[in-house]
Order: structure tokens, then C-alpha cells, then sequence
């Protein structure tokens, strides 16, 4: 390697020797170019990798000659090292531009690398980068909240919540070795978690709050489904038989628990998922005993490691249909693109600061990963006004309580004056005044002369919220056995959709409720508010489900009560794969509606009521309803 050695008499700039070291040419000389400097000038930055530009004449095309640009070389500026990154010819002159070396050695280093957000912290992932740079002695890393776990973001959550009517279409490995508190879990126990994680998963829960659930079942009851607990506690969540009733729900319903521990909660602080949502920076198992209401408080989080177990284990186990599931990613640090496209160690520190407002910058060959409000609690640098001595200009633009603010200090500084991150407090400058952050200074190599440009804080972002993915599945759509097949083995994507809806609503285990989902049709709410909770009512959940399947009705828009249905609904009589039935108002009968599935084991009832099964809600009955007094109607095709 050669190098160029910068040596200065004072800091305000005296008289420069430029020496290029090492054997160069065939004949092995060395080249001074001292006396071919003609300028220089230096640029540091938050944004990125500071540059020091020179330019030296080259008239008689010497140093072109010399063979030194075939070399790797280094310069040193007041003992800061810098690397040759760039040489351009203009006419007589060469313009070289150098880079921080700290930067340069990053840049070589681009073997991807995967962390767990669970491991450590940004920041830590950060420092593991930086220290894998050996060469020169390793690179100072300069982070003052390397260790502080940042609070997790919810934005992501939007997409989950735009697939509500997708299908539970995963399962726990039967080869994940799995333990509650400790001990293998045994075969009832995977099959109940399995039950309550699809119900979270029917709910699009969410990561933090369905951690908190696994937590909750883990602890109160050890995931099994108890017929005797504290007083009158029983199930797999032990909620009290007082409490059931007046949610109307059952406690020993593993799917309604589980539906009312993510939606509504035992303790009057609202669900899991609300809580998740509202206090991204409190622990699971905080969000489960804020949502349980347990005796007690630390249980929870004593179990987190191996709920996580739990829900990594819940994978993708196909429900059939031709569908759509979306299930979240855990969120990874990472060196290079999930793509595989290839990323240098520069790049990712760049990106992985940018990601949550952080800044990633060189100063004095230390990389600092931090972010600006932290910057902002160091004392300031210097005071300055105009009457400041050296100081010439301060404009600004000033917007205040907005990050676009800015200001710049045209003065005479030393060259390694005011760094990029410092602190710089104004005064005399009017809607300017007060605390700035240095964001950039440029100033000649050769000259005292250089612009300072200050910029308002920034606030950090929250870390990213866990990703989803859309996983699809073409194979024939089954539940518990059955498939929907006409004759002749025919099916239908419409019935198969609206099969897959109906199951995804039984996951969720919604309470019945008087004229619930009938003024957006796939939307659950509280209808006429006769009855407590969300949920649907007969029709309000028929439409649901034709709505999800595009048969006649179209997901948000109001749903008609049981006679219109009776009366207009698609075409008159049973269909192949789906029936519809509905009848009006009758002396001594009210109104109803539910779907008949005609599947391959059989007809299969679907609506609300208790028919064979546990809550009244809409979900698959064991028992078929009657069907006197009720018109059959079915959607054209199905």
C-alpha cells in the first residue's frame, strides 16, 4: 500500500508538504507532489461518509505516468486517515477525492449477516458490524445508547388487518420440541395450542399480543382445558364462572376465551390486541396481565422464551382452498437483501440508522451510530451570534416545530472545528435562537473560510413492526374432513371462498348479537346494542360470508334482514354446493337465516344458535336446523 502523508505547521493552515511513499514506476522512485497542490477542499457530513478533495497539476502528465494510481493510497490530514476513492482529469489538473478509510474498509466487507431483533438491539447489531473490521486496528464505535432496547412500531399491522376474512391455514411442526413450563408437551396440549393459536390467527392478532396469549394459556392453566381452578375459575384461560356470564360466553369454550382474551379482555382494560397496540413499548407478558387481570403481575413474562417457541412453531400447514393466509415474519437485522442481492457493511449501517431516524457518520475515523436527541443532550459547542469574532453570516430558515428548519454559518474555523454532530446554540438571531445540530461543514484545505449548516432535531423512529407475508394455497379446500363437491366431484372458487369464510368465522368465535354486521356487510359491531359485545346476528353473519364470496353481496355494503332474503336473494331453490335458507317474521317465529354446505361427508349447518354447539354465536353447528317454514335460495353457479 502506498500513502500521502498531509503534514501542516498549524492548524490555520500553513505551508503543506504532500508526499506519495513507496516504490512507484519500473523504476522504483518516489513521487513528491508538494509542490503541485493547488487546492483542497473538505466536506463532512451526517449524512454519510465525509470527502476531502484535492487538486494538483499535472501539467507535464508526471504523476498520470508514475504508475501511483494503481496503487492503493492513503493520506493523512492531522491524524485522520483518508482513502484515495477517485481520480478525474480536467485539462493540466487532477481532482482526487478522498473518503474516511474507516468507511473504505466497511465498503469491503458484504458477506450477509441475520440477527434476532430478540438477541440484541440495533445499535448491538450495529457494533458487531464495525467489529469485524480488523485492518488498521479496528474502527472506534461511538453509540451511547447501544444497549437500550427501542420501543417497537404497530404501522405494519395495517396489512394484517386487511385479510380478516383469510383462512387459518397454519399448524404447529409436530416435530417442534415444544415444553410447557419446562415439561414435553404432550398431544393434547400441542392440539389445544394449535386451537388458540387459530383463533388468534383468524383474528389477525398480531405478534406481541398473540405472545401474550401463548404466555396467558401457558400460565394459567399449563395449556389444558380444566374443569376446576380458583373458586369458580375454569378453562384453559381460568376465567371465573361470574365473568363468563356476564361476557356470555362459556369458559370452558377454548375458542370463545381466547376470541374475548384478543378482543375484549377480563380486567376492563380493553383486548390484547388493543393493548399491544396502545403500549408498544410494554413487555407480552405486561400485555397479558393487563388483559387477564392475574393475582400475579411478573408471572407472565416468566414464560416469554417459550411461548416465542410456541408461536415460531405455528408454521403453514395448508387448510386447503383456493385462498389467501397472512401470518407475520419475525423481523431480523440483517447485512444484505432478502432477495439475496449483496449489501457492503457501509450500506447496511447506513440503512439500519436511516430506518428509525437514527444518523450513521465518520468523525475522526470512529463510526457514530446515534440518534439526534441523543446527540442534543451533550452540551454546546460554542455560542454564536453575528457579532461573534470569525463569524460573518447566519441566515436561516426557520419553520418552527418542523425538522426542516435550517440554518448556516458563514465563518473562519479551524479545519477540524465544529464536526458534524456537535452541538451549537445561537443567539441574537431571532426566531434562530437557541440549540442546533451541526449537519455539514465544507471548508477549503487552504482557507479559514467555511460554511456550517445547522439543522433542528429530528425525533427517532419506533423499530418496525413485525412484517407479514401472503402465503397462497390452491389444493381443495377441507374442514374437519370435508370438502365442498358437487356432482360429478364439481366445485366452485365462489362456494369454496364462502366455505373459507364461514370457517374463519367460527375461528373467532364472535358472540351473537342483535343486528350485528348488517350495516357493513364482513364487519362485526355491536348492532342494536340490545346484546354485549361485537358480533353478527343470523343474517348479519350469512351475509358475511356470501359477501367474502362475492355471491350477491359485497364486503361493506348493509346487508338486508332475513325476509328480503327469503324473498329476492339470487335464485329460487337449494343449490349444489350452498343453500341459503331465510323466512320473514311469523306469529310466534322471528325471522332467521342460515347456510347449508352440501360437502363430500355430507350436509354441513352453518348460523348462529345452539345447535350442538357451545355459544350462540355463528359457527358450525353439529346438528342441522329444521327447515320448515324457510325458503331455500342459492347464489347462480354454486
Amino acid at each position: 500500500m502506498s500513502s500521502l502523508a498531509l503534514v501542516s505547521s498549524d492548524v490555520d493552515v500553513g505551508a503543506v508538504m504532500l508526499q506519495v511513499a513507496g516504490k512507484l514506476g519500473k523504476r522504483g522512485s518516489s513521487m513528491r507532489v508538494d509542490q503541485r497542490i493547488t487546492d483542497g477542499r473538505l466536506e463532512r457530513t451526517l449524512d454519510g461518509a465525509s470527502t476531502l478533495t484535492l487538486t494538483v497539476d499535472d501539467h507535464d502528465r508526471a504523476l498520470l505516468r508514475s504508475g501511483m494510481f494503481d496503487r492503493q493510497l492513503d493520506l493523512n490530514l492531522l491524524g485522520e486517515w483518508w482513502r484515495l476513492v477517485q481520480v478525474a482529469k480536467q485539462g493540466d489538473s487532477l481532482t482526487l477525492t478522498f473518503e474516511d478509510r474507516s468507511v473504505a474498509y466497511l465498503r469491503q466487507i458484504t458477506k450477509p449477516r441475520k440477527a434476532k431483533r430478540s438477541k440484541m438491539t440495533r445499535a448491538e447489531f450495529a457494533l458487531s458490524i464495525v467489529r469485524e473490521v480488523k485492518a488498521g486496528g479496528g474502527i472506534r464505535f461511538v453509540c451511547p445508547d447501544v444497549a437500550v432496547k427501542q420501543p417497537i412500531g404497530t404501522s405494519r399491522d395495517k396489512v394484517t388487518k386487511t385479510k380478516r376474512e383469510s383462512s387459518v391455514g397454519q399448524g404447529i411442526s409436530p416435530k417442534a420440541p415444544l415444553t410447557v413450563k419446562g415439561k414435553a408437551a404432550n398431544a393434547n396440549q400441542r392440539a389445544l395450542a394449535q386451537r388458540v393459536l387459530d383463533v388468534a390467527a383468524s383474528l389477525s392478532a398480531g405478534e406481541r399480543a398473540t405472545m401474550a396469549l401463548v404466555q396467558a394459556v401457558i400460565v394459567e392453566s399449563q395449556i389444558q382445558n380444566l374443569n376446576y381452578g380458583d373458586r369458580d375459575s375454569l378453562g384453559i384461560l381460568q376465567v371465573r364462572s361470574s365473568t363468563a356470564s356476564g361476557m356470555r360466553i362459556n369458559n370452558r369454550d377454548v375458542e370463545q376465551c381466547c376470541n374475548a382474551f384478543l378482543t375484549r379482555g377480563f380486567w376492563g382494560k380493553g383486548g390484547a390486541i388493543t393493548i399491544a397496540a396502545k403500549n408498544p413499548s410494554m413487555t407480552t407478558g405486561m400485555v397479558a396481565q393487563n388483559t387477564q387481570g392475574s393475582g400475579v403481575p411478573t408471572a407472565y413474562d416468566q414464560w416469554r422464551a417459550e411461548a416465542a417457541k410456541w408461536v415460531a412453531a405455528y408454521g403453514g400447514a395448508g387448510a386447503g382452498g383456493s385462498f389467501e393466509t397472512t401470518r407475520l415474519v419475525p423481523y431480523q437485522f440483517q447485512r444484505g437483501g432478502t432477495d439475496g442481492t449483496t449489501e457492503d457493511s457501509w450500506t447496511c449501517l447506513q440503512r439500519l440508522a436511516s430506518e428509525v431516524g437514527w444518523r450513521c457518520y465518520c468523525v475522526g475515523g470512529a463510526v457514530y451510530f446515534v440518534s439526534e436527541t441523543t446527540l442534543m443532550r451533550a452540551g454546546p459547542r460554542a455560542t454564536l451570534s453575528e457579532e461573534t469574532l470569525g463569524v460573518n453570516n447566519i441566515d436561516f430558515d426557520v419553520d418552527n416545530g418542523k425538522a426542516s428548519s435550517e440554518a448556516t454559518v458563514s465563518a473562519r474555523i479551524e479545519r477540524l472545528g465544529f464536526p458534524p454532530g456537535a452541538v451549537v446554540e445561537l443567539e441574537d438571531c431571532g426566531p434562530a435562537d437557541g440549540r442546533w445540530l451541526v449537519h455539514s461543514v465544507e471548508r477549503g484545505v487552504f482557507d479559514a473560510a467555511a460554511s456550517v449548516t445547522l439543522k433542528r432535531v429530528t425525533k427517532p423512529l419506533p423499530e418496525p413492526a413485525a412484517d407479514t407475508t401472503t402465503v397462497s394455497s390452491s389444493s381443495s379446500l377441507s374442514v374437519g374432513g370435508s370438502s365442498l363437491a358437487g356432482a360429478g366431484g364439481a366445485t366452485n372458487d365462489q362456494a369454496d371462498r364462502a366455505y373459507q369464510a364461514a370457517s374463519a368465522i367460527d375461528a373467532k368465535r364472535f358472540p351473537y348479537v342483535w343486528g350485528g354486521g348488517h350495516a357493513h356487510a364482513g364487519t362485526p359491531d355491536r348492532g342494536t346494542g340490545r346484546d354485549p359485545g361485537i358480533g353478527f346476528d343470523c343474517t348479519g353473519a350469512v351475509g358475511a360470508v356470501l359477501a367474502a364470496a362475492g355471491m350477491g353481496y359485497s364486503p361493506g355494503q348493509p346487508v338486508p334482514g332475513s325476509g328480503t332474503i327469503a324473498a329476492s336473494y339470487g335464485e329460487s331453490g337449494k343449490g349444489e354446493l350452498i343453500t341459503v335458507y331465510a323466512c320473514p317474521d311469523l306469529p310466534g317465529q322471528a325471522g332467521h337465516g342460515f347456510l347449508v354446505f352440501h360437502t363430500s361427508s355430507g350436509d354441513r349447518h352453518w348460523g348462529t344458535g345452539h345447535w350442538g354447539k357451545s355459544w350462540d354465536g355463528a359457527g358450525w353447528n353439529p346438528e342441522m336446523h329444521p327447515l320448515g317454514n324457510f325458503t331455500a335460495r342459492h347464489w347462480p353457479g354454486t
